[in-house]
């Protein structure tokens, strides 16, 4: 009889794939100290290459969260659970992980709201030389079925595109376009705030453009111009105190 109340009350208690992925996120975040604390702690990249081949993230928090999404297949939870193993991918400096993992949530996940959280890891893994974050950026700005993700994914495709040297100039004439859109209509002032700052950067201060005039004064009280120094060599210091 205390057999079968028991047998019947292990179901009830076992933990859904929502809670054990709430769960598994908290250990990560000790896990990841550990590791970055271990990380480091060693300037040589021999020693650190040991430390991300043998961390626990490598060798246990990986394998859980994809064991959850594998679970909770097609549900936010397994959406949350695939974003979590790319956290471990970016933790690791890892592009196979991010990789498939991003792979896995544009191939399952297309009109999930959850998908818009992908967006800036996609700019950011452009930044690291990762070549396939762009044209994945413009294919889910194209194929995200959800309306704010479809939105982030555009935005992200616009900075990626206007910042990158390799850029057309037909790639960057459609950044200033895209992002002149989100200046007129966005609501976010955040976000307007970045398209204008990214617009200002891309007219003013490349490599080879002409930066802005300013103002200043110099050490002895005279005023002067950035412009007063046009064909000469200028170097620009500028410092504080936080």
């Amino acid at each position: 009889m205390h057999l079968l109340a028991v047998l019947i009350l292990l179901p009830a208690l076992q933990e859904t794939p929502e809670a054990e992925l709430n769960r598994l996120e908290t250990e990560y975040a000790k896990q990841r100290d550990a590791f970055f604390a271990a990380y480091y702690a060693s300037t040589d990249p021999n020693e650190r290459r040991r430390v991300s081949e043998t961390s626990e993230l490598r060798r246990t928090a990986l394998p859980k969260f994809r064991d959850v999404a594998r679970r909770a297949a097609g549900t936010d939870t397994g959406a949350m659970a695939h974003f979590a193993a790319l956290n471990v991918g970016w933790d690791l400096n890892d592009e196979r992980i991010v990789r498939e993992s991003v792979d896995a949530l544009a191939a399952g996940y297309l009109g999930s709201p959850k998908l818009e959280d992908m967006a800036h890891y996609l700019q950011g893994g452009n930044v690291r030389g990762w070549s396939w974050c762009r044209p994945m950026l413009r294919l889910l700005s194209e194929k995200a079925g959800d309306p704010k993700a479809k939105k982030a994914f555009r935005f992200r495709m616009a900075c990626t595109l206007i910042r990158d040297p390799k850029s057309t100039p037909e790639e960057q004439a459609e950044a200033r376009r895209i992002l002149g859109e989100v200046i007129a209509a966005d609501s976010n002032p955040e976000v307007v705030g970045q398209a204008q700052a990214e617009i200002f950067e891309f007219d003013h201060l490349r490599v080879g453009g002409r930066p802005p005039d300013f103002d200043a004064t110099d050490q002895d009280g005279k005023p002067f111009k950035l412009s007063d120094y046009r064909g000469k060599v200028v170097v620009l210091d500028f410092w504080g105190f936080w």
